[in-house]
């Protein structure tokens, strides 16, 4: 530790250097507010979006990883038994669908689980 002095008659101070230069990068990271980032090959074909549209995905069978995904996008619904356009296996996984409106941060931190192969969109008739 480093003591410093402050100006005239104040207590003397000692700084932990090694704290401050662990916590600055933190700082930084913070106050430049930078985006996740997305797993762009997880992400849909945005160039087939219709009113009647919605996103679609697959998650393994799980209560855990649903609550997950429900963290992320509370408004999600939950198809057990049923493939989707996606396909997934209804015996092994569970049919994931949200909105076309969910912000762009809820579908980055998506792309970034492992259990989310792709999303797709599922474009209404």
């Amino acid at each position: 530790m480093i003591n410093y002095n402050y100006l005239k008659g104040e207590k003397m101070k000692q700084i932990n250097f090694k704290k401050t230069i662990l916590i600055l990068p933190l700082i930084l990271l913070f106050i430049s507010g930078c985006k996740p980032s997305c797993n762009q090959d997880k992400l849909p074909d945005y160039d087939i979006l219709n009113e009647e549209a919605f996103f679609e995905f697959c998650i393994p069978y799980s209560a855990e990883l649903a609550g997950e995904v429900r963290t992320i996008v509370p408004n999600a619904d939950f198809l057990e038994e049923s493939s989707g356009l996606i396909d997934c296996d209804p015996e092994k996984e569970i049919l994931v669908l949200i909105d076309l409106d969910t912000p762009e941060k809820a579908m980055c931190e998506l792309t970034n689980l492992d259990y989310v192969e792709k999303i797709a969109v599922s474009v209404g008739e």
